[in-house]
């Protein structure tokens, strides 16, 4: 289903100005390693006649030229092109009377004893380690907000857009209604974290039996990117579960102010855009953590999911910079429920035929603490 049947067999019309001595060994190395196989001609084809046809030519100077009446499969010209540095190196080789090791020692690269003095500093290792755990927990942790805030938003947007909402809201209040939509959407989230966490864990488990049984089936060694992992699981759990009740409550009266999709569409879009902005910055400061702006944004309540834990991992951040981070996000929680609730009370039973955003500003206006 996924390779072509008829899969293209090429012509290569091979030439040099080395007496074409390298023909044979051009044909047994180009035929070893595209997959396919080609036809190799030792003489040059003035003019190309198909598609399956290229002329390669080779000039003393080690000047090469490939021609060809279409584009040329990417194994195909690869292999190619390491087939022609092959005959330089012979070639140069043959010409100042080189040894087979002499040969070797050229293209063999330089071996680095790499050594810091000083040790606070971080190595070139570690460091990608730290980029590599940082990568691998920024990304998940952004796809788990986008799916449990857009959860809430959509309970909250059907309810309303059915009017479902009127009958529920007879029985109980409007701040119920509300915590009750982010306490069960956060609690599923929580639980598939939960979830991740212990499978990952078997997983690793797992991978440490096979290891004292056959070590020779896990050839990489992850232990200490498992540790760095581990170190910062309670940061990430304590920031996770606030980050996602902020733009729960956010994304609650976003989502109550509408009660057409086309409306809901266009009021959640600013919150979205400002998620994938956070991603970014995410993604920004995993290669380049220690700077101010990293620093300032990770201090940002709707950014420091994405940015905390990939400064922590690099040691930007300490334990108190953590608790400062948890203070702002606490205080912003309570603020954002003192007159979210208010706001969502009024929103949740607006049916109103003005534009969303204008039923959204005269809410915000004519909000109350709840």
């Amino acid at each position: 289903m996924f390779d072509s049947e008829d899969a293209t067999v090429y012509t290569v019309y091979y030439a040099d100005e080395f007496d074409n001595k390298y023909e044979d060994l051009f044909r047994v190395s180009l035929n070893g390693q595209v997959e396919q196989g080609v036809t190799v001609i030792g003489s040059l084809n003035p003019v190309i006649g198909s598609d399956d046809e290229l002329i390669v030519s080779l000039t003393s100077d080690f000047t090469a030229t490939v021609e060809s009446n279409t584009s040329i499969p990417a194994l195909t010209y690869n292999s190619i092109v390491q087939t022609l540095n092959q005959i330089k190196l012979i070639e140069v080789s043959e010409q100042y009377s080189l040894s087979t090791n002499e040969v070797m020692r050229l293209s063999t690269p330089v071996m680095i004893n790499r050594a810091i003095t000083v040790e606070e500093v971080t190595s070139e290792e570690d460091l990608l380690i730290d980029q590599g755990v940082a990568y691998a927990i920024t990304v998940p942790l952004f796809l788990a907000l986008v799916f449990v805030i857009q959860m809430v938003g959509m309970e909250i947007f059907e309810e309303k857009s059915t009017k479902s909402t009127e009958i529920i809201l007879s029985n109980v209040t409007p701040q119920e209604h509300l915590i009750a939509k982010i306490a069960s959407s956060n609690m599923y989230s929580w639980i598939q974290f939960f979830l991740f966490f212990v499978y990952g864990l078997l997983g690793f488990t797992s991978r440490s039996l096979i290891e004292s049984v056959a070590g020779e089936a896990t050839a990489i060694d992850v232990s200490i990117f498992v540790d760095s992992v581990l170190e910062v699981i309670p940061v990430v759990l304590v920031l996770y579960i606030m980050t996602n009740i902020i733009y729960s409550i956010i994304m609650a009266v976003l989502a109550a102010t509408a009660y057409e999709m086309e409306d809901f569409q266009k009021i959640i879009s600013p919150l979205m855009i400002t998620m994938v902005v956070g991603f970014y910055i995410g993604l920004f400061t995993i290669f380049v953590p220690e700077t101010t702006f990293a620093l300032i944004m990770a201090h940002i309540p709707l950014f420091s999911l994405m940015i905390a834990p990939a400064l922590w991992v690099a040691g930007v951040l300490q334990w108190w910079n953590i608790g400062i981070i948890v203070v702002i996000q606490a205080a912003t929680i309570y603020l954002l429920y003192r007159y979210g609730a208010a706001s969502y009370k009024q929103a949740i039973l607006d049916y109103s035929g003005q534009g969303v955003f204008q039923r959204l500003w005269k809410i915000l206006r004519g909000k109350q603490a709840a």
